[in-house]
């Protein structure tokens, strides 16, 4: 459009017969050139001609703009929050109240610098009883944006203050402390290394000791009348057994003069339930076999009888695969398992007691260790047979095998008979003594 109206755009448009973009334009113009503003004024009808043209245009945009006692409101900060949104929003979305608004705060900022009111001109704002604006600075949403990120700055600020510094300082505590732990456990270190290094020294000494008191010992010549047959230890050397295995064995036990000891540490046991077994039981007796190894794969199991009981019944539990095995309903404090046990494996037992009148009590209680046994692995079986179909039995050898199966009776037994034959020998008796010691 140029630079004035002419006289036949001024008519077009109080006839409202202009175009819809050429009126949007003509409005800009009136609000802001006085002197087609003045031309345009000729005719007393030409102002509310205005208004009604400028208030039109809702109908060449999506919606209406704003009254100028809401612009001035919202300018003095004088709207309540709710409508102050509202009228944020309506800016956002309106191109022509953005123009108008920036001229606005541009006049505001002007007068409030030089001293006078910061209300716009009325004469130029009420061409239109309400002129469109633009969104104030501060709504802006680039503004918006700064201000959003100054704050988050200072909260970001403050959580430093408050949470990273003196977690800095917790971690920089923990480091030290961290220092400080491993200063000790290398000092522990060092001395554990030269504790470990006396520990060896001695240990080496002792062994030459023990070396020297076994070469003695097997200077010495021992001759034992074992059933028939004499063994005969001198100069290292044994005699009266032909298997290299046995007389090892045999030989290393006579050197020493203590028999062997085998680890049953699998028999040991703290209270706990048995499968099968409920905990509300309190009752104990003597049992057998407890803690020992069984040659029999079907062991004979025995306990005191319980006074009123009419009925037993024997639960036997596989440690391996905690298979439960129950014996049938029995009448006395006894019973041996029909089917042979499996060899090498630790198992578990208990007895229950019944009543007449319905009562169970079981043994051992569950507040007494369980009652544990081993049954005697396949090879360790397969030697004693072979060391008892020798003719004339060695009781020494039956002895020994025994004792490192940890068939401790049975290797007493045989040493007994066996110092029976010799009783003058002093390595019969610390023999028998080392077994007795460690049967206890």
């Amino acid at each position: 459009m140029a630079e004035h109206l002419s006289d036949r755009e001024l008519d077009l448009y109080r006839n409202r017969a202009l175009p819809a973009d050429q009126t949007l334009s003509a409005n800009r113009h009136l609000f802001s050139c006085s002197v087609c503003f003045a031309r345009f004024q000729t005719d007393s009808n030409s102002a509310n001609t205005f208004r009604a043209q400028f208030r039109n245009t809702e109908e060449l945009e999506p919606e209406s703009c704003l009254e100028y006692e809401e612009m001035k409101a919202y300018v003095d900060d004088e709207l309540i929050v709710e409508r102050r949104l509202a009228v944020e929003e309506h800016i956002d979305r309106c191109s022509i109240c953005r123009d108008e608004v920036a001229d606005l705060l541009l006049v505001k900022s002007s007068n409030t610098s030089s001293g006078h009111s910061a209300s716009p001109p009325r004469d130029n704002a009420s061409r239109f009883g309400g002129a469109p604006f633009a969104t104030p600075l501060w709504s802006a949403p680039v503004i918006r944006v700064c201000i959003s990120a100054a704050v988050a700055g200072c909260v970001l600020a403050l959580a430093w203050l408050l949470l990273i510094a003196p977690m800095r300082r917790e971690i920089s505590s923990l480091r030290d402390q961290v220092s400080d732990l491993r200063g000790t456990n290398e000092l522990l270190r060092r001395k554990s290394d030269e504790d470990l290094s006396e520990l060896k020294d001695r240990l080496g000494r002792l062994e030459l000791q023990n070396a020297e008191v076994g070469d003695v010992q097997a200077r010495q010549a021992v001759v034992l009348n074992d059933g028939g047959r004499v063994i005969r230890l001198e100069g290292g050397q044994l005699q009266g057994l032909a298997d290299p295995y046995f007389a090892r064995i045999v030989k290393r036990a006579l050197v020493s003069s203590r028999a062997p000891k085998p680890s049953l540490k699998e028999l040991s046991s703290k209270a706990e339930a048995l499968m099968g077994v409920p905990s509300d039981t309190a009752t104990t007796a003597q049992m057998t076999p407890v803690a020992a190894v069984v040659e029999d794969d079907r062991p004979v199991f025995s306990w005191s009888a319980v006074p009123g009981a009419s009925r037993y019944e024997v639960l036997l539990t596989d440690a391996r695969n905690g298979l439960l095995i129950k014996s049938n309903p029995i009448d006395r404090p006894g019973w041996r398992p029909s089917e042979p046990l499996h060899r090498g494996r630790v198992y578990s037992w208990a007895v229950k007691a019944s009543f007449e009148d319905g009562r169970e009590v079981y043994l051992p209680s569950p507040t007494a260790p369980r009652a544990k046994f081993k049954v005697l692995d396949a090879q360790q079986e397969e030697q004693l047979s072979r060391a008892r179909s020798l003719n004339p039995p060695s009781h020494l050898l039956l002895a020994v095998l025994s004792a490192q199966a940890g068939l401790t009776h049975d290797a007493i037994q045989q040493l007994k008979t066996l110092a029976s034959s010799n009783p003058g020998s002093l390595v019969v008796r610390k023999l028998l003594a080392s077994l007795e010691r460690d049967s206890h």
